[in-house]
Parts: C-alpha cells; structure tokens; sequence
C-alpha cells in the first residue's frame, strides 16, 4: 500500500488506485498524511485546507469529509479517529512516501558506502510524482511545498555527490546542467558540475561553469565564489590527477561523446618527449617556438614557419587559422558544451591554435582557450564520411585529428588541410560568408573555395 502526497494525494493498495473522492477531500486526507500517527486539531485542518478565510460551514464540511474519507479507508486497514479535539490517521510510517522519502535519506545519510547510498537517494527521489499536496494552495501548504521542494534538492545534490564517488560522472551531466538552470547561484551544485564535467572530459564546459557562477555571484550578490569553489577551479586548469575517478569504477575522460573507445585524454608523456598539453601552455603563455609536442624537446617544427615565414619565428600569441576567401577564423562556440567548429568573425574567434608534427608532414592542430582550456581539432570516431562535422576536443580520444598541410593552388600562401583518415580537407559548404557557418570535412577542391586557410598572428 502506497499513501502520496509528493505528487496529487493519491492512495494504491495492491497497484490499483482508490478513489478517495473531491480535490478538498483529498486535500484534508493530504493534511493527515504529512503528520500520520500524530493528533492533527480540528482548527489546524480547517487553516491548512481553506486558509485564512475558511467558509462558516467549514467545521461541518470537515466532518462530512472525514467521514467519506474513513469509508473509502476501510479497506486499507488506515484509520482516522478522534482524539481529544483532534484526528489522528494511523497507518505504518513507511506506507506515507513523504515519511518515506525521509528516512531513506537518513538512511543514505549513515552509510559508509557510496555506491549503498546512491541506491537509497534513488530510492527516495523515485517517490516523488510531481507537485506535493498539489490539491491545496493555502499558504501552510505553499510553505510546505517550499519545504519539501528544499529537501529534494539537498537530495539531489547528496545522491550527485556519491554518484560522483561511485564514477557516474557522466551519468550525471544532464540532471545536474537541468538543476543548474533553476538554481545558478548555488555553489555546491556549481562545484559538482564542473568536477563531473571535468571528469567527463569537458574541461572547457566545467570552466564555463565555474565562469558563469563567478559573474552571476558578482551581478546579483556582490560576492565571489568560496574558496572550495575557486581551489576547484583552479585544480581543473592544472589538470590536477587528485580530480580524476579511480580507473577501475569510471571510464576515462572523453569529450567526444560520440567515440565507442576511449582514451585517456591525459596519457602518460613517453621519456624525452613533450606532452601535447605543454606545447598548447607554451603557445598561450607567450613561447617564441612551436614545440613539435611528440618529437624529442630539441626539435623545433618549422612547417609553420616556413608557411607564414622563412625569415621569423612564430609570434608569441600563436595563430588563428582563417579562411583566405572571408574574414572568418576557426572558432568554438563558447556557449556550447560539444566543441563544434565554426567559423566566426575573426575578432572573436576562440582559441589560440598551434601544430604540432606528429611524423612527417602530418599535424595536429592544437588548440588553447584562455579560459576554457585546450584540445586538439578532429572528426569524432575518425568518420570517413563527407560532411562529417569537426569538433574541437580533448587530444587523443579515438577522434581523426591528423592533417597534412596541402599548398593551395589558387593562392600563393593559403594550405588546405586534409584529414589523413579520410582524405577529405576541412572546410564550409558553399564558400559561406556567415558568422557561425559550421566546419565539415568535404571533398577536396582544387579550386580551394571554402578550404584554403592562412595562418595569421594572434596579437
């Protein structure tokens, strides 16, 4: 037997529902139930039903709902009997779900075992069918709701928390990005959405995060965020290994969400070589050479050099890759959690872009936001299909991200970059001209429309 009220007040005894009659009916019923096995006075029942302002004939409408309400009760075995100048409706605590919905929560609340206490949240938030005690709209019961709205989101936050100890991070992005959206200033959420995005492999969406509460909390409070929050924040740009799960209990991160085998986005840098994630830092901190990231450190790649230059040196900002027929750079929309790539006016464009040789003549281009962090461009689950759109990712994930670097033959200093896994070259439909047109790997034109790029200094 199940009495609600976190939804309509409702009674199921052996999966059939019981009519329990009238919304007002149902709203007293819904009175006893949030204080089951204790005396409820009369006058109380009568506020919490019709409020400030109940009708003269109040007290008699009662009676005759109790009444209704006891034959339609009978047979539950739930009583409702008078005591003293109040009732008192009896039945086993864990039939109400409120009552329930409590003590499961207790219950997580004691356990030593994350994946047991995760089981119980869940328990407990499946309760919940909507509205609580949505037949009454006095204000004990808006107090109430508010009340009870309070507790299940602590839940949610508490059920986040030991999902993220259990290594469902990714599980868990959808739900928290929702409770987010409905509560933007609450750091604890904020911290829980960046590490299980962090975790995902969404570095940049959980700087993001970290960014808009930053703001928010700033506009609206005058304040900055705790210092949890800030450490949080500020082992995520060091990539700090204390923040990844255990291996065993969660898969590796990943921002390509599309890739069926995932790799560490982080490896482990090989004995005299330079990590991808140095030569991305060297770049934005202002270094005078490209790093050739998976060549021993004493090696420099001049490819870039050569194409920009033979005479000087990379400048120290970096490049960004511009389409030679627009005024459009490769670009991240920073709003968006996937990392597809378009092309934006090149006052905006997003990241700071480098190559890095990975055996001759083949690149990847690296890529660093200032505030979002780096990656590497590519074609999730290495596509060999035309039109197959480009994302702006973690390195090293299963994605495409090998290009050869292919002089144009309309024009003296563009290149067309050409995905070694496909042999298509990256570039727009219809030699487009609009902010946000987004990036595909096509069949190479020889004309170069809409697939030459120049590499032009970042200042």
């Amino acid at each position: 037997m199940t009495l609600g009220v976190l939804g309509d007040v409702e009674v199921w005894v052996n999966g059939e529902r019981v009519d329990i009659g009238h919304s007002r009916q149902r709203g007293v019923l819904g009175v006893l139930l949030v204080d089951a096995n204790q005396a409820v006075s009369a006058d109380r029942l009568i506020d919490r039903v019709w409020g400030e302002q109940p009708p003269h004939a109040a007290r008699s409408a009662l009676r005759t709902y109790l009444s209704h309400l006891r034959r339609a009760l009978a047979p539950t075995g739930v009583t409702i009997t008078r005591r003293g100048n109040g009732y008192v409706l009896s039945s086993a605590a864990d039939t109400v779900d409120l009552h329930r919905f409590r003590e499961l929560l207790r219950s997580a609340r004691g356990q030593s075992e994350p994946r047991r206490a995760l089981a119980l949240a869940e328990d407990a938030l499946a309760l919940w069918r909507g509205e609580p005690l949505a037949e009454l709209d006095t204000p004990w019961a808006q107090s109430l709701r508010r009340t009870l709205h309070q507790e299940r989101f602590v839940a949610q936050l508490d059920r986040a928390d030991w999902a993220l100890q259990d290594g469902r991070h990714t599980d868990l992005l959808g739900d928290l990005t929702a409770l987010a959206a409905d509560h933007p200033l609450d750091e604890r959420l904020t911290g829980l959405l960046m590490l299980a995005s962090y975790r995902s492999g969404r570095q940049a969406a959980a700087l993001r995060h970290y960014d808009r509460l930053r703001r928010q909390l700033a506009e609206e409070l005058g304040a900055d965020p705790s210092p949890p929050v800030r450490e949080l924040h500020e082992r995520i740009l060091r990539a700090d290994a204390g923040l990844l799960p255990p291996p065993a209990t969660a898969p590796m991160p990943s921002r390509y969400a599309t890739s069926t085998t995932r790799r560490n986005a982080s490896p482990t840098p090989q004995k005299g070589r330079v990590p991808a994630w140095l030569a991305v830092l060297a770049c934005a901190a202002g270094a005078s050479m490209l790093i050739a990231a998976d060549s021993p450190p004493d090696r420099v790649s001049t490819a870039l050099h050569a194409a920009v230059s033979p005479e000087t040196l990379p400048p120290a900002g970096g490049y960004r890759i511009k389409l030679a027929h627009s005024t459009l750079c490769l670009s991240e929309d920073p709003t968006d959690d996937s990392g597809r790539v378009y092309q934006r006016d090149c006052a905006r464009a997003m990241p700071t872009m480098a190559l890095r040789l990975v055996r001759d003549d083949v690149y990847r281009i690296l890529t660093h936001h200032p505030r979002f962090g780096g990656g590497c461009m590519g074609v999730p689950k290495a596509s060999v299909e035309a039109g197959a759109a480009v994302y702006d990712g973690f390195c090293d994930t299963g994605a495409a991200e090998d290009f050869q670097l292919v002089p144009s033959e309309s024009t003296s200093t563009g290149f067309r970059l050409r995905a070694v896994h496909s042999n298509l070259c990256l570039g727009v439909l219809d030699v487009s001209m609009a902010d946000w047109a987004p990036v595909f790997q096509l069949p190479c034109d020889s004309s170069g429309a809409g697939q030459t790029f120049t590499f032009e200094p970042r200042t």
